[in-house]
């Protein structure tokens, strides 16, 4: 039972598009360019909001942008990619022992002034 179990999850796996096609990527609508007077305060609020201690932050922002993707799993095996400009954050803080926790890494996509998704990097 087991045994076919794993092999319809290997085979349905297989169904799933990794990253977009060469065609998807050249046709894809990446937005409006963003302007990096917007996005800065934006990341760096949005890194700081779920934070136990958010005046120990040291958040690093990406001092490009560039064209980029994301892949986004839905249920039932759908799958779907956001187009945007993407930013490369990072940030360290304390935790409720006093002590920093370690860099994490986040990308952030935006179409203009709306940022479209987040993704963690670690």
């Amino acid at each position: 039972m087991r045994l076919s179990l794993s092999l319809l999850v290997l085979a349905l796996s297989g169904c799933v598009a990794m990253a977009p096609n060469a065609e998807e990527l050249n046709k894809a609508d990446y937005g409006k360019e963003p302007d990096p007077a917007f996005y800065r305060p934006f990341i760096e609020k949005a890194l700081k909001a779920d934070l136990f201690d958010p005046f120990s932050a040291v958040v690093e922002i990406g001092e490009k942008h560039e064209k980029g993707w994301c892949r986004i799993q839905e249920p039932m095996f759908q799958v779907r990619f956001i187009y945007g400009w993407r930013v490369c954050a990072r940030v360290n803080a304390k935790n409720r022992f006093g002590g920093y926790v370690g860099w994490h890494g986040y990308s952030f996509f935006f179409r203009g002034t709306e940022c479209v998704a987040t993704t963690t990097e670690y």
